[in-house]
């Protein structure tokens, strides 16, 4: 089982701010690789079809491996031609493909042994028709990671996704303090809030959505919940997002649930800091409409629970209750209990809300 600590909530923070400043990558792809005991990792961004590499940030990689590889190997690379058949947020060893007899790969794994790379674990963060981003760590032996190291990447990929996503909205901005244009023409429900936790700008997106005044509003400025009970998290949210020197940590990005009085699905919503100095703006806001369907397979991979776990954990993030899982599965409420303190142990989490809140924060990427 993995311990969520307070050096992985961290690294998770870090992710996100590369994600504004895409000059971090290049630091937090090492902070990674040493947290998962790689021995040396990569962010690769292949464009063109996978005929182009667009960007790149190395740790503890020779520079003339990248240069050879972009040279020779790109176009036939079996990594990448792997990762186009995975899903976004999963994660991929070439162990299988090492024993292939293509007189290519055979000549590209000897050049990954030339400069010492290794095994390769991937997570895939993002894929697109004209891009594709994969997180790369090696190791020198053929073994792989530790358990540990295994578990805290996969539970590490789905950030990666979503930090992927933000950078790509925001591209290539020149200034990105004021994100402007990139923030208001934004598809995603987007806010930004200021030092105290007031709303600074809005985006019509979410305007459309705090117009209804379905859970979410803005009261004097300020972003407020209907239910009483989501009121307080909503507050200490802010709080951690934008730094306020009363709140004992900073928002790791993760998604927290607010209820809607029209019984519709509660909204999900994201308070990531934006670091950027200079700037009265402070944090971002991002405002999902419904929480995203959840597959079993991924919470498998993401969080490392059995099979039947993640199904509970799926149904329990549908908003299924533990007695109507019980009647589903044909089994006694006391045996869904006893999965569930599993569940709860192994993701951290004290409650179902808890549980749904974390889930859609490694599910749901941020699609501006």
């Amino acid at each position: 089982m993995m311990a969520v600590d307070q050096s992985l909530d961290l690294l998770v923070d870090r992710i996100y701010a590369a994600a504004l400043r895409p000059e971090m990558w290049g630091e937090v792809v090492s902070e990674v690789g040493v947290r998962i005991g790689a021995t040396s990792g990569t962010s690769l961004w292949f464009g063109n079809n996978g005929l182009e590499l667009v960007r790149a940030e190395i740790w503890n990689i020779d520079p003339d491996a990248l240069a050879e590889y972009q040279k020779h190997y790109l176009a036939f690379c079996p990594r990448y031609r792997a990762s186009r058949e995975l899903e976004v947020g999963a994660v991929y060893d070439d162990r299988q493909t090492r024993s292939s007899e293509d007189g290519k790969a055979q000549d590209y794994y000897a050049f990954v042994d030339r400069y010492n790379l290794g095994l390769a674990r991937i997570a895939l963060a993002e894929k697109r028709p004209s891009l594709t981003i994969g997180m790369n760590f090696y190791n020198r032996t053929k073994e792989g990671l530790s358990d540990d190291g295994e578990a805290v990447l996969g539970f590490l990929s789905p950030h990666f996704r979503r930090a992927c996503n933000l950078t790509q909205a925001l591209g290539d901005l020149a200034d990105r303090a004021t994100l402007g244009d990139a923030l208001f023409h934004a598809r995603t429900a987007s806010l930004t809030l200021d030092a105290e936790g007031n709303v600074a700008r809005i985006n019509a997106t979410a305007e459309g959505i705090l117009k209804l005044a379905d859970g979410l509003s803005v009261v004097n400025g300020r972003l407020m919940a209907a239910a009483p009970k989501d009121r307080a998290k909503l507050e200490a949210e802010i709080a951690r997002g934008v730094g306020n020197k009363l709140s004992e940590q900073q928002s790791s990005g993760d998604f927290i649930l607010i209820s809607r009085p029209s019984g519709l699905p509660a909204f999900a919503l994201s308070i990531v800091p934006m670091t950027l100095g200079g700037s009265r703006e402070k944090a971002i806001a991002t405002i999902a409409p419904t929480v995203p369907d959840i597959t079993p397979r991924s919470l498998q991979r993401a969080f490392g629970l059995t099979h039947s776990e993640a199904c509970i954990a799926a149904a329990l993030s549908g908003g299924r209750s533990p007695e109507q899982i019980a009647a589903d599965r044909l089994v006694s409420l006391s045996t869904i209990r006893s999965q569930m303190k599993a569940i709860y142990n192994r993701l951290d989490v004290g409650s179902q809300l808890e549980l749904v809140s974390r889930i859609t924060a490694a599910a749901l990427g941020v699609r501006l």
